[in-house]
């Protein structure tokens, strides 16, 4: 079904290749001299060589698509011990794709000034299983410490499968040398692409006769950094990405847009799967016939199929288990699912539409290339006079069916359809993550403060919230409440609204707290329970965007009494703070009446994303702004209070 072509190809296998003067089993001294990564010096670890090798080999039945890797890694200090567990994923469905040829060595330098090298044994390389598609061979290389230097090397074929794996030259730590061979049949048409910072050689070299060589190497990589609120990695690591294109001088129709949705559409696992028939065999029918409306129907549907499935946890734009088996509730991945929910809206007479995208986790998709691994999932499109358009996850349990789901919120999609396939851009403005906090304080004469805090978390804010809610009460208090404030006592939480999508998720609490006391001066911070305590953009470059996912609104009100032998030295200042932009907004507001506070403290972040290049600008504001919501109201003892 995936297979873009079956034919037979006779090739043979060169061995893998590598810089000069490196081979796998082998290791020179100089490596040992090396106490530091010369062009990332903070490193804990670093790739010495990285090598990928692909070749083809056929026999009168099948062929085979033969992928070797080996890698060899130095070991710093011990905060890159981690690197020496090693996981080697591969999909498991249909029993085309193995994992072989295992081999590992650890090198380590011996109080006698030679080389001490360890094999890894065979017993201790285990198969693990990651989901119902994906198993990982697993193991740890032995004797690794501070010094060491070891290197693995595996085989990955694809029994009748033609593809080009992409190949990361980046990874979380350095890497000194990688290099990328791939034996391509001259028969075969392809196409690539690079996602790069750096330069890469990019040559055409001889093979055997009816093979092209094409040879990719890139030296001296940084380790790819992970930021506070950046997108997938995978946006940002330097890569090289493969299309199969076309056989023997014919394209194929797959390698452009048009052709990607007429593939797709044609497919059993997934265009076929929109003609089953299941509606009838569903209580459903029912359901719809009383709808008041094409958005009451929608609404319906969307809710049955969220709670009449069981998702498995896979992503995934094939259908698997197929439409019928995830409407009988058995394990289904996410195609299932979504493409049954855009079959049953058909049958009910909506238009409804299989939207292909790439989550946040996959990374973005590049529309200028019609590359099918840029995508990992299926969701429904739907467009009503009275909504606009709709795009519906139906595994995501908290998720209403009038708000796009955040993992692909401000990215582009694929709209398979006959007539008009299109590219897309999500982004709903009109929800945000919303939280609204309403605090009730009381404020004694020994500065113990208590009271009562009533948070309500709407839109994005009340799907995250109802995700961590299933954890249990007790981790949800932490999250949301103690982990903010860990010199406050909380009790009595009461978490309601979580079925009724209309409203926040109300969350109350009782507070007691013992102020901070500097000689005769109480303080007190009114920034509570808005999870804006702290800062994480302290960094003082940015090399990633920041990616929100959603716009942000937050209203903090409360009214704090304080008793009578208490008087404020000082209040925070009326103030309103707008970013040059506009996109940031701080408003706050206080009265004192002689016995009470009373403030409002209003914050809305007007974009979901800023881009590296506004980094110093918005680190700026952004640091001002934490600085006037924690700036803290002085109370101190009244030197003549009323006997």
């Amino acid at each position: 079904m995936r297979n873009l072509l079956l034919f037979l190809l006779l090739f043979i296998c060169n061995s893998i290749t590598a810089q000069k003067g490196a081979s796998f089993g082998k290791i020179d001294k100089a490596e040992f001299e090396i106490k530091e990564c010369e062009y990332d010096k903070t490193a804990a670890a670093e790739v010495l060589y990285d090598y990928g090798e692909i070749n083809y080999f056929a026999n009168a039945i099948s062929f085979t698509n033969e992928m070797i890797v080996w890698r060899r890694i130095k070991i710093y200090s011990e905060k890159g011990l981690e690197e020496a567990n090693i996981k080697i994923p591969f999909p498991t469905r249909g029993n085309r794709v193995t994992v072989s040829k295992i081999s590992a060595y650890t090198y380590n330098m011996a109080d006698n000034g030679e080389i001490e090298r360890t094999e890894l044994e065979k017993n201790a390389v285990y198969r693990q299983k990651v989901s119902d598609n994906y198993d990982e061979m697993v193991f740890s290389m032995p004797k690794v410490k501070a010094g060491s230097v070891f290197e693995f090397r595996y085989t990955i074929s694809r029994r009748d499968v033609v593809q080009i794996d992409p190949w990361r030259f980046q990874d979380d730590i350095p890497v000194r040398y990688s290099k990328y061979d791939i034996g391509i049949p001259s028969v075969i048409g392809f196409s690539y692409r690079f996602i790069k910072r750096q330069a890469i050689d990019d040559r055409t070299e001889d093979g055997i006769v009816g093979v092209r060589r094409k040879v990719f190497v890139m030296a001296n990589i940084p380790g790819l950094k992970k930021e506070p609120y950046m997108s997938s990695v995978k946006d940002y690591y330097q890569r090289v990405e493969f299309q199969i294109t076309g056989y023997n001088g014919q394209p194929f129709e797959s390698a452009t847009w048009k052709g990607f949705s007429n593939f797709l559409l044609a497919d059993e696992d997934f265009g076929l799967q929109l003609k089953k028939n299941v509606l009838k065999h569903l209580p459903l029918s029912s359901e719809i016939k009383s709808a008041a409306g094409p958005v009451d129907k929608v609404k319906k549907i969307y809710k049955y199929v969220q709670a009449n499935t069981n998702w498995n946890g896979d992503n995934s734009f094939w259908c698997y288990a197929g439409v019928k088996d995830a409407a009988e509730k058995k394990p289904a991945n996410s195609a299932d699912i979504n493409i049954l929910l855009i079959n049953l809206l058909r049958d009910a007479g909506i238009k409804a539409y299989p939207l292909v995208v790439s989550t946040r986790e996959h990374g973005k998709i590049n529309t200028g290339f019609p590359f099918q691994n840029q995508f990992d999932n299926v969701y429904a499109y739907v467009e009503l006079d009275e909504t606009g358009p709709l795009v519906l996850d139906a595994t995501s349990k908290h998720t209403p069916f009038f708000i796009s789901p955040w993992d692909v919120q401000f990215t582009n999609g694929f709209i398979a359809d006959a007539q008009l396939p299109q590219i897309i851009s999500v982004g709903d403005v009109t929800h945000k993550y919303k939280i609204t906090t309403v605090v009730q304080t009381e404020i004694g004469s020994n500065g113990i403060a208590k009271g009562v805090i009533k948070n309500y978390a709407g839109e994005y804010a009340k799907i995250e919230r109802l995700a961590a809610l299933k954890k249990g009460m007790e981790d949800y208090k932490k999250e949301y409440f103690t982990e903010e404030h860990k010199d406050f006592t909380f009790e009595s939480l009461e978490v309601t609204n979580e079925a009724d999508d209309s409203v926040g998720l109300e969350s109350s609490v009782r507070f007691k707290t013992e102020l901070a006391k500097t000689g005769d001066y109480f303080l007190y911070s009114l920034n509570l329970a808005t999870g804006l305590n702290s800062n994480p953009f302290l960094s003082e470059e940015r090399n990633t965007a920041i990616e929100f996912g959603y716009l942000q609104a937050y209203t903090l009100t409360g009214n704090i009494t304080i008793d009578e032998s208490l008087v404020p030295e000082e209040l925070p200042k009326n103030i309103k703070m707008i970013m040059p932009d506009s996109s940031i907004i701080l408003q706050r507001i206080l009265q004192y009446n002689g016995t009470t506070i009373a403030y409002r403290i209003t914050l809305q972040i007007n974009k979901p994303t800023y881009f590296s290049d506004e980094y110093p600008d918005f680190k700026e504001f952004y640091a001002a702004m934490l600085e006037q919501l924690n700036e803290q109201i002085v109370l101190k003892k009244k030197t003549n209070p009323r006997p």
